[in-house]
């Protein structure tokens, strides 16, 4: 989980892992780690859900927490401008080092009627060349549907590296 402070990482973990929302906002610190099970294609997921602390000018994405990674989710305040330039920031800073790593954005916060998205916004959003969901942890809105498309994806990425090479 990659995104601004405040943008709802720690929120949609807990969405996904406990199936509950706070009002309350807690700071990440580092990295927290969770583990879900996900049901994708009629088989079960183990994921580990490293929710990295918030990005800003001062704490600049730590990209060695992000190798090894198998995916990525990129998360977005609908109600900040600001979150989206910082994601279209830190994928262009991972592209080359993690660009075979699958990752999806979630502009998360997409209850609130309020936003600071403009149609330009939507559509930087929409080219960013990845998958693209509006997501809300406060009322569920796609998160499991987007943690089980980005395993989607991850299933498909390993599955072709452990596929045997063709013989001639």
């Amino acid at each position: 989980m990659v995104g601004s402070f405040a943008v709802g990482k720690t929120s949609l973990v807990s969405r996904i892992v406990k199936g509950i929302f706070s009002e309350k906002y807690l700071t990440t610190v580092g990295v927290k780690i969770d583990r879900v099970s996900i049901e994708c294609e009629r088989e079960s997921f183990q994921l580990m859900l490293w929710d990295i602390e918030g990005e800003d000018q001062f704490a600049p994405l730590k990209v060695n927490f992000l190798r090894g990674s198998h995916g990525l989710i990129f998360v977005v305040d609908h109600t900040r401008r600001s979150t989206l330039s910082a994601v279209q920031s830190q994928i262009r800073r991972i592209g080359g080092n993690l660009a075979e790593v699958p990752h999806i954005v979630f502009v998360n916060k997409s209850d609130l009627e309020q936003t600071d998205f403009t149609e330009e916004d939507r559509e930087a959003v929409n080219g960013l060349g990845v998958p693209v969901l509006r997501t809300s942890a406060k009322t569920a809105l796609n998160v499991v549907e987007g943690f089980t498309q980005l395993t989607a994806m991850m299933r498909k990425v390993e599955s072709t590296r452990l596929e045997p090479a063709a013989h001639e």
